[in-house]
């Protein structure tokens, strides 16, 4: 019984009394093979993303496998466990796109927090543009009030994503000037010059998403060169 293990048995015995032994014997038996069936399922996934990548693997550096096995073991939500198996399928298939700080980011990330990352992310691709939310920006505005309107407030994820670096605030100057806003009349109106802020998704955050995906294969067309397939493997 390694050392995990037997702290949770001496919690049990302090909050459990008589049952205690019982108790304890039972966690034993089932933590450890439950940690080992999450690891498996994630190994299971991150070898379907590979043969769909259609890309020979590389050893993967033991800084990089262990803290990601370890993890995962313990992460039972699909779609988090799915982005465990995408960081280490692109660990065996393009080394350098995994840096070691990623782990600990995913490991900081609620459910909630990656899904609103990627609302982020998609906004990024379709606009080809990082910024997500904007002081008197009539879209991100009325993007931020729709979400509160049907319940889903993001400001706690969105302020852990702030904490993580995965947000960047910027801020500049704004001269002043004639500014349409999004009311409904289109009628324009004088905004007074000061500071704008912004919030958008930072570099750091634009390649850990993409690290967290499965990685894209690869098709050989005439003349030998290599280029990237849109198609994703299925998780």
């Amino acid at each position: 019984m390694d050392e995990a293990i037997e702290k949770i048995v001496d919690l049990v015995h302090k909050l459990a009394a008589p049952a205690a032994e019982e108790i304890g014997k039972t966690l034993a038996l089932t933590i450890v093979p439950y940690r080992t069936q999450l690891g498996l399922r994630m190994l299971h996934q991150t070898q379907r993303m590979i043969q769909g990548a259609g890309i020979n693997p590389n050893r993967v550096p033991l800084r990089l496998f262990l803290p990601i096995l370890d993890h995962a073991s313990v992460e039972d939500d699909e779609d988090m466990q799915s982005r465990w198996a995408a960081l280490l399928a692109n660990a065996a298939t393009s080394p350098n796109s995994v840096h070691p700080s990623y782990i600990e980011v995913l490991r900081q990330l609620a459910p909630e927090d990656a899904r609103l990352l990627d609302r982020f992310y998609g906004w990024y691709e379709s606009r080809q543009s990082r910024v997500v939310l904007a002081q008197n920006d009539p879209f991100t505005v009325a993007e931020w009030q729709h979400w509160r309107t049907i319940g889903e407030s993001q400001d706690e994820y969105f302020s852990n994503l702030l904490r993580l670096g995965i947000v960047e605030t910027d801020y500049g100057y704004y001269d002043g000037g004639v500014q349409v806003l999004n009311d409904g009349s289109g009628t324009p109106r004088f905004k007074s010059p000061g500071l704008k802020t912004t919030w958008q998704l930072s570099e750091f955050a634009i390649r850990f998403v993409q690290a967290c995906r499965a990685p894209k294969g690869r098709e050989i067309i005439e003349g030998g060169i290599n280029v990237e397939s849109n198609s994703r493997t299925s998780e």
